[in-house]
């Protein structure tokens, strides 16, 4: 279960807001953890990565927005990269 903090210095909205995106942040996290594990290469904006960055990226960084690219050899998952999505 997810802590809860005290954040007097926020609205109600934002402390729900904040504590969405931290739920968001663990799952994303938990799911590149599992695919880190089977070996499977991660990276963020041209560079190899970790779960770790790339949850951090994505959840700190909300005005951007990130693609997955999933890269297959044979079929079989081989990277999975997070790029940052740059409008016109």
């Amino acid at each position: 279960m997810a802590e809860t903090k005290f954040l007097p210095h926020l609205a109600m909205g934002q402390v729900r807001e904040q504590r969405m995106n931290s739920d968001g942040k663990m799952q994303l996290f938990m799911e590149l953890l599992e695919i880190e594990k089977k070996g499977i290469a991660l990276w963020l904006e041209g560079s190899q990565s970790s779960s770790r960055k790339i949850a951090d990226a994505v959840y700190v960084n909300e005005d951007n927005a990130y693609m997955r690219d999933y890269v297959y050899d044979e079929g079989v998952l081989k990277e999975l990269r997070f790029d940052r999505v740059h409008e016109p």
